[in-house]
């Protein structure tokens, strides 16, 4: 059995929105990527929680995935009734609306 505890900044820094941080997903050894449905903007570590990048969306994001290299942030428009997909090769630095 797995066994789960906050250390370091990682989960910390995280939880200072934990209105809106729902989710810490590790993409690898290294990086961690953090949102929440509700919230609009994705958090994202490369160097094990010392620096976070945060990048702020227009919509909602609903899910964070990791596709062939990429990650793909989805997002709802505001009323819901269109979603978005925006995507980052640079492992969460910087964004870009996918086609």
């Amino acid at each position: 059995m797995a066994v789960w505890t906050v250390d370091g900044p990682c989960l910390s820094y995280a939880a200072q929105g934990a209105n809106v941080v729902t989710t810490i997903a590790a993409s690898s050894a290294r990086t961690a990527v953090a949102w929440g449905w509700g919230g609009n903007f994705v958090r994202v570590t490369r160097d094990q929680g010392l620096r976070w990048w945060q990048t702020d969306f227009p919509n909602g994001v609903a899910s964070v995935t990791q596709r062939g290299g990429k990650l793909v942030a989805g997002t709802l428009a505001v009323d819901t009734s269109q979603s978005y997909a925006y995507a980052s090769t640079d492992g969460g630095i910087t964004w870009h609306l996918a086609a």
